[in-house]
């Protein structure tokens, strides 16, 4: 298994999740560094499954919306461990990252932030 890059909370997570993670990111063909990276900024570096005081669930912040992409409930998803989680994340970027290529660190934290912004420039305006 390829080594993950250090990431704030990574090192506090299980093997199976690691693994897990670097599995999701080749199927979906993503970087397994990235997506650690979003999940850890999205999460405050504690890659937690359940739920979190901004009404938001699970390693990548899933709101209502968003769980409902993925046909799922944020109940549903809170009841989920971190490793049950990574196969929801993947289907999650399939789904919402709208047919674009997932490339960079910008690109894979647009598809849980604002996936209409996937593959614009930097200086790109996201919400006006």
């Amino acid at each position: 298994m390829a080594d993950l890059l250090a990431v704030r909370g990574l090192e506090r997570t299980s093997a199976a999740f690691r693994r897990r993670l670097v599995e999701v990111a080749r199927e979906r063909k993503l970087s397994a560094d990235f997506l650690a990276a979003t999940m850890s900024y999205e999460t405050g570096g504690q890659f937690a499954p359940g739920a979190y005081p901004n009404g938001a669930v699970g390693i990548i912040q899933w709101r209502k919306d968003g769980a409902a992409s993925i046909g799922r409930t944020k109940a549903e998803l809170a009841k989920m461990s971190a490793v049950q989680q990574l196969t929801e994340v993947g289907e999650y970027y399939a789904k919402n990252a709208q047919g674009k290529p997932v490339k960079t660190l910008d690109d894979h934290y647009l598809v849980v932030f604002a996936p209409a912004a996937i593959g614009k420039p930097a200086d790109a305006s996201i919400y006006v």
